[in-house]
């Protein structure tokens, strides 16, 4: 597990929480340019960080619909916008990086989403993520071969 990653990750979630605030009306409008600059404004981390997270963000925010498919087909009996924001932040933040950043073993992908949650949610939703992320392993290897 790399720290710089994980860093970048942490921050990532940070950044794109706001984006599931418009699911809900509090946020309509997401512009992650600006989200990211506000973050980097009050917030440090080493420059690897930075630039991984700001890949990140831009990547979920970019594929945001693509995304969100996925995990409607892949989260069966949970309507997105019935998610805990943070928790649907983090499996939007591993579906980007299981099916876009295909150079992030899939085993990692779902691990650090599940830190992640265990971090910023509960131990009983880290469950939830890891079976809403499990059937995304499939579409990965499709998208290698393809």
């Amino acid at each position: 597990m790399s720290t710089t990653r994980r860093s970048a990750r942490i921050c990532a979630v940070q950044i794109l929480y706001p984006l599931s605030l418009g699911d809900s009306g509090v946020n309509t409008h997401f512009d992650p340019e600006q989200s990211i600059g506000l973050f980097w404004k009050h917030f440090e981390a080493p420059e690897d960080a930075k630039t991984y997270a700001d890949r990140l963000v831009r990547g979920v925010s970019g594929t945001r619909d693509e995304i969100d498919r996925a995990l409607a087909a892949a989260s069966k009996h949970w309507r997105l916008d019935r998610m805990a924001k943070v928790d649907l932040t983090i499996l939007r933040l591993a579906t980007y990086e299981m099916l876009f950043e295909l150079d992030v073993p899939h085993e990692v992908v779902i691990d650090e989403a599940v830190e992640l949650t265990k971090q910023f949610s509960t131990a009983e939703a880290a469950a939830f993520v890891n079976g809403v992320l499990a059937p995304l392993v499939e579409e990965r290897s499709l998208r290698r071969k393809g």
